[in-house]
C-alpha cells in the first residue's frame, strides 16, 4: 500500500490505484477484462475507469488475514476447548 507520506485523492484512475495497492496496472487490467471477483470494484463512465479510495480500504480491510487464525485452523489449535 501506499506510504504514508502520499496523499492520495478519493478518486484515482488505473495508476494511482495500482500505486495505491501497490500492485500492476496489468493486474487491475486483467482482473477487469476477466470479472474476477477477487479484485477490488471500480466505477466506469464511458471509458474512464476510477478507484474510490474508500473501496479500496475496504476492499484491503476485508482480504486481511490473521496468521494465528490460520494457523489455528490448521492444525485444529483451540478445538481442545
Amino acid at each position: 500500500m501506499a506510504t504514508t507520506t502520499e496523499t492520495y485523492p478519493a478518486v484515482m484512475n488505473e495508476a494511482e490505484a495500482a500505486r495505491y495497492l501497490g500492485m500492476s496496472r496489468a493486474w487491475l487490467r486483467m482482473g477487469r477484462s476477466r470479472g474476477n471477483p477477487d479484485t477490488p470494484p471500480y466505477v466506469k463512465g464511458n471509458r474512464a475507469v476510477r478507484y474510490l479510495r474508500a473501496d479500496l480500504d475496504r476492499w484491503i480491510a476485508e482480504r486481511h488475514v490473521d496468521p494465528q487464525q490460520v494457523y489455528d485452523q490448521a492444525t485444529g489449535a483451540g478445538d481442545a476447548r
